[in-house]
């Protein structure tokens, strides 16, 4: 498997793992669980409370946790472009105040500078990262949307 395919089952699998800590009655809309109407959730036994349990993640439908897998993608984006933002910022500062006392002892400065860089390119490079993985998952989710089309087509033609 390649680089990018084992980071899209990551994502796939983080989306599931953060989706499943929700708590009951929070599921994904229009899922109809396969699960019979004995299979509950026995945590509530002892108060008298019978409910369905939540289903696992990977009983959803496979186009519905790849969706859910792009919310994840949106969140983990946003929250490096806030990164990007902060360590741009204090690049900015650190230059201002470079700029405004020169006679200032440089290598410190120069070293916060570099290490904020370094920190400003790891985050770049997840951001691309982040990019090709949203772009695999929308590919796949078109994939998908097509074999849709497909049969449907099939079926109404079959079905006439």
């Amino acid at each position: 498997m390649t680089m990018g395919g084992e980071l899209l089952n990551s994502t796939i699998n983080l989306a599931g793992h953060m989706w499943s800590k929700e708590p009951v009655g929070t599921e994904i809309p229009h899922f109809q669980s396969s699960r019979h109407i004995n299979d509950v959730d026995t945590s509530d036994l002892a108060a008298g409370e019978l409910r369905p349990s939540k289903p696992h993640f990977h009983d959803i439908p496979r186009r519905k946790r790849i969706t859910v897998a792009m919310d994840v993608l949106k969140n983990v984006a946003f929250a490096l472009d806030d990164l990007t933002f902060s360590l741009s910022a204090e690049l900015i500062h650190l230059r201002s105040i470079k700029e405004a006392s020169p006679d200032f002892p440089l290598t410190p400065f120069h070293d916060q500078s570099n290490e904020l860089h370094a920190r400003l390119e790891r985050v770049i490079s997840k951001e691309a990262c982040v990019k090709m993985l949203k772009n695999d998952l929308e590919k796949m989710l078109a994939d998908i949307d097509d074999q849709i089309s497909h049969y449907q087509k099939t079926w109404q033609v079959l079905v006439f």
